[in-house]
């Protein structure tokens, strides 16, 4: 639907996004292992390819267990071309990061101050933008439904502007046995499944200077590092 579930203003922009990430409030507690996050999960269509929730970021983030970024199409990975799958993985991993550019898109259509820059105060310009997501999430959420979530909304800004978050529980610990960049590759494998493939992605995906091998979730989990790049 294209609600913000978190929001952290007020970094500055030059910064990039896996840097502001890692400064905000909602970053901190993640990367610390500090935000409950469900347990692996069977990937939908199949009984036992399972894998972790992840979030998504680009290739300035950092591939870790709960982090997928995209595979360096000018570095390759270790130090060879790309896989077929892997571009596709790319191209997937491409459609699901343009879910947050179009919740940015429509907030910037309603709000139409955020196209230029607000001469505010930084503190107020930051409560400015935070009420708009705020508003944007109202004007989102079904009206049937949207009592109760809005005055819980409004009540959380007004107590504290810092983070807006619910408080934070446990991490569950989970450990698998692979390595992050094995993880990805579950998602890769998956991307090319018949229960995972769309029709389009072999047209849109880049193809090019391609290799066939690649690494299969059914093979153990290897002891040597995989370079990351």
């Amino acid at each position: 639907m294209y609600k913000f579930i978190s929001v952290d203003v007020g970094s500055c922009g030059i910064n990039n996004d896996s840097t502001i990430f890692k400064d905000s409030v909602f970053g901190k507690e993640f990367l610390a292992r500090n935000i409950k996050l469900p347990d692996f999960k069977p990937l939908p269509g199949t009984a036992d390819l399972c894998a972790p929730h992840v979030l998504i970021g680009d290739e300035a983030f950092p591939c870790q267990e709960n982090i997928i970024r995209p595979f360096s199409r000018s570095k390759g990975y270790r130090g060879k071309p790309l896989t077929k799958s892997m571009n596709i993985f790319n191209y997937r991993h491409s459609r699901a990061r343009l879910t947050v550019e179009c919740a940015f898109g429509i907030l910037a259509a309603r709000w139409r101050m955020l196209h230029r820059r607000l001469i505010l105060h930084p503190e107020n310009a930051a409560d400015v933008v935070r009420a708009a997501c705020l508003l944007h999430n109202i004007l989102t959420t079904p009206t049937d439904h949207f009592t109760t979530a809005t005055e819980k909304n409004i009540r959380r800004f007004n107590e504290d502007k810092s983070s807006q978050l619910e408080p934070l529980g446990e991490f569950t610990g989970y450990h698998t046995g692979y390595d992050t960049s094995q993880i990805r590759m579950i998602f890769t494998c998956y991307f090319v499944s018949p229960e995972g493939s769309v029709p389009w992605q072999d047209k849109y995906a880049f193809v090019a200077n391609v290799r066939d091998d690649m690494w299969t979730p059914n093979q153990e989990p290897v002891s040597r590092d995989f370079d990351d790049e």
